[in-house]
């Protein structure tokens, strides 16, 4: 307890704190100018005229010039360390470099060793040219005081056991002159994989470094593996080659031969414990799913936060064993005896060749059986991502208006194997658009359902499929899609992350057959469905033009459209500003045309800020 004490004043900012395992030093992130470095007054007048000088303007000889929602200012992303005693910040990772720079999986970008001699954090040193279309993360390794680190020789060969021999890191520098020990130079520990790496953590004893790796270079959606590297040896083995979904969250127990991890599972995410010795790998009876993951110092209890689709988030422990679940918290259980928040009902429909698809199925509050209702399939976005039984306010906002919510796991899910996973790439507009219209079909059948008034909703890749639906069959009676990919050759050229469209979408627009064969706007002519169509100018990923120009040819060809721009927002609008207009927006669009209950207020009224004092 007790009042906070500042510790850094640096206009650059401070995130990400990770102690030292002496409790001296706190190693941090945070986005500063490598030339100027953590000089505070200099970083403090570069941005004062970046922000308010005459000229606001962009310049760019590379792609990668901006991201998620902001350009490319010259700072860098760099690890830096503050002495307790003193307040002395040292730069750990100096150079022209984001290190850590954008995480794939997660946010565990660094790590210091158990005897707090040696960072470990993640990095990508290819050059500016490729950056756009790279996905190789390396991590490297530096000494948090030299001297410290010792050499790895030998890096990426096999050790006996568990799994082969991986494309692993390069060979280092043996001790000595010339060597590593004493240098402060980071040392690139994964370089001869060229596909992503990161997600590291030690081992209590010191002895491993463990890490998440991909095989497939430019591929973001491959299968991330849990793999060890003994430090002495440089020796790799992958835990989980067997283990035929993604590892998540990892962590590992106090013993050093056991690492407890999540995955996400058929709609859910489990929790798993790896034998680093043997490789068997079992799953924790209990909990069923978890979201934020945490041990206890000596291991014998998980902490996690806990959620269902008809159960706000609370935290909870469990034994390590997976028994004996107890819940701490009861924040939200006022909430949950105010509102008939409804469970989530599981049904394996058939999709496309009669493959069964797993499709989360909520019903209105306040169910009356032998009435039938309208109906919102809910496509999920990734598109390489789940579903799961786990609390989110749209599963229960519509329901609460009269309506029946689906939310199927298609085509390109994760949780179903990485078969199931890797199909939509290069397939965006087929299996998983056939998988859609064969669980609409069975959902139509249901007995509460009313299917004249069905909708489809959808954001990110499930905007695409939504445009894609409506250039596809008129069979729906409104449409909504968010933030999604209208024309793919002008979502290739103006998208930031440039390793995505190229590897799911097969190349570039000039070479393959899949931007014409499966972009929207090359079958407009036959969109007639009601859209309403949402997104944020700030959005570098799916840039609003995007929206733009669908909600500009649907009005020329007089189908009925409504846009709405969120201006500061991007990909993922402000859960505090624009998330009730959201919501408000699309109740209005399906109480006009699938009849369900009305919206609480005029969207018009909200956007024009009329509908509060």
């Amino acid at each position: 307890g007790g009042d906070p004490e500042q510790l850094t004043h640096l206009p650059t900012g401070a995130d990400g704190p990770l102690w030292s395992p002496d409790g001296k030093r706190v190693v941090f992130r945070s986005r500063v100018f490598p030339d100027i470095g953590v000089d505070a007054a200099a970083s403090r007048a570069r941005l004062e005229k970046l922000r308010k000088g005459p000229i606001q303007a962009v310049m760019a000889e590379d792609l990668f010039f901006r991201h998620w929602t902001s350009y490319d200012d010259g700072r860098r992303s760099h690890l830096l360390s503050l002495e307790l005693e003193g307040g002395r910040i040292t730069d750990l990772t100096p150079g022209p470099y984001d290190a850590p720079p954008i995480s794939l999986h997660g946010n565990r970008d660094y790590a210091i060793s158990p005897d707090g001699k040696e960072l470990c954090f993640q990095s990508n040193h290819d050059p500016p040219s490729e950056r756009a279309s790279s996905t190789n993360n390396d991590l490297f390794v530096v000494p948090m005081a030299p001297p410290s680190i010792r050499a790895l020789p030998g890096v990426g060969a096999a050790l006996p056991g568990v799994g082969a021999a991986l494309p692993g890191a390069a060979g280092l520098t043996p001790a000595g002159p010339g060597g590593p020990r004493g240098s402060r130079e980071a040392v690139n520990i994964t370089a001869k994989n060229r596909a992503w790496d990161g997600a590291c953590a030690y081992s209590p004893d010191g002895r491993f470094i463990a890490y998440l790796m991909h095989r497939r270079p430019g591929y973001e959606s491959d299968r991330p593996r849990l793999v060890l590297l003994e430090r002495r040896t440089g020796k790799l083995r992958e835990l989980t080659a067997q283990f035929d979904n993604w590892v998540s969250a990892f962590h590992w127990l106090p013993d050093s031969k056991r690492i407890l991890f999540s995955a996400p599972t058929r709609g859910r995410w489990p929790l798993y414990v790896v034998d680093t010795g043997t490789g068997e790998i079992h799953k924790l009876p209990a909990p069923p799913s978890v979201r934020g993951l945490d041990l206890s110092q000596d291991g014998r209890l998980i902490a996690f936060v806990h959620s269902t689709v008809a159960r706000p988030p609370e935290l909870f422990v469990v034994s390590i064993d997976g028994t004996t679940p107890r819940q701490l918290t009861q924040v939200n259980a006022a909430l949950a005896a105010e509102v008939d928040l409804r469970p989530a009902e599981e049904l394996w429909l058939p999709g496309d060749g009669g493959r069964k698809i797993h499709t989360f199925v909520v019903k209105p509050h306040g169910f009356v059986p032998g009435k039938r209702y309208p109906l919102i399939l809910n496509v999920h976005g990734g598109p390489q991502y789940q579903w799961s039984d786990s609390f989110r306010g749209d599963w229960q906002v519509y329901p609460a208006a009269g309506y029946v919510v689906a939310f199927p796991n298609t085509t390109g899910s994760i949780g179903y194997g990485q078969g199931f996973t890797e199909a939509i790439s290069r397939d965006w507009g087929g299996r998983v658009y056939r998988d859609t219209m064969a669980v609409a079909d069975a959902l139509s059948r249901l007995d509460y359902v009313d299917p004249r008034r069905m909708g489809v909703m959808g954001w990110s890749y499930g905007g695409y499929l939504v445009n894609w639906i409506g250039s596809q069959t008129s069979r729906f009676a409104a449409l909504a899609s968010m933030m999604g990919v209208y024309d793919l050759s002008t979502f290739f050229a103006t998208t930031e992350e440039q390793w995505f469209p190229e590897w799911d979408l097969g190349g570039q627009p000039w070479t393959p057959r899949s931007y014409e064969r499966f972009s929207p706007s090359r079958f407009v002519a036959s969109y007639k469905t009601p859209t309403l169509i949402l997104s944020g100018q700030l959005d570098f990923r799916i840039p609003y033009t995007q929206s733009i120009a669908l909600f500009t040819a649907l009005r020329k060809r007089g189908v009925y459209a409504r846009l709405i721009l969120f201006k500061n927002d991007g990909h993922w609008p402000s859960y505090a500003r624009s998330m009730p207009v959201y919501y408000n927006a699309h109740l209005e669009w399906f109480h006009r045309y699938l009849k369900g209950g009305p919206a609480p207020w005029k969207t018009a009224d909200m956007v024009r800020n009329r509908a509060f004092k």
